[in-house]
Formats: C-alpha cells, sequence, structure tokens
C-alpha cells in the first residue's frame, strides 16, 4: 500500500523499482486525498500514467486499487 506518496517526479526511481518486483507483486493500493470526485479521478489517472511507464516491459499487468486517504479503515492494515 502507499499512504502520503505523490509519486513526485524526484520519488519516481522508487516507483521504477516497484515496478521490477513484478514478478512477486500483484497489487499496488493507493491512497487518494481529495477534496472533490474531478480532482480524484485526476490523481488517480496521473498514479496510473506512472505505474504504466515504468511497468511497459513486464508481462504481468500490475492491479491498481485506490482508497480514500480519510476513510477510518485504510489505517488499520
Amino acid at each position: 500500500m502507499i499512504y502520503g506518496w505523490s509519486i513526485a517526479k524526484q520519488d519516481e526511481y522508487i516507483l521504477e523499482h516497484i515496478c521490477k518486483m513484478n514478478k512477486c507483486l500483484k497489487t499496488i493500493a493507493i491512497s487518494i486525498f481529495s477534496s472533490n470526485e474531478i480532482d480524484s479521478k485526476s490523481t488517480q489517472l496521473e498514479f496510473i500514467k506512472k505505474i504504466e511507464k515504468y511497468n511497459k516491459h513486464n508481462k504481468r499487468s500490475i492491479e491498481i486499487l485506490f482508497f480514500d486517504a480519510c476513510s477510518p479503515e485504510c489505517w488499520d492494515k
């Protein structure tokens, strides 16, 4: 799970390494904090593009799940 990380340009090397672990990685769950649904969808698309950029050479796809960062249950995992 990815909590509170915007996957900014300077941090994309971390995402690149995560995608290289694709043999054992099947799912990435990302928390989304947004004040409205339009911003949330835009943020989700941005994350998807970044993950696809680094995962494009892998034969196995990574499932990407999004969850509300404000939901109390997400911090219990």
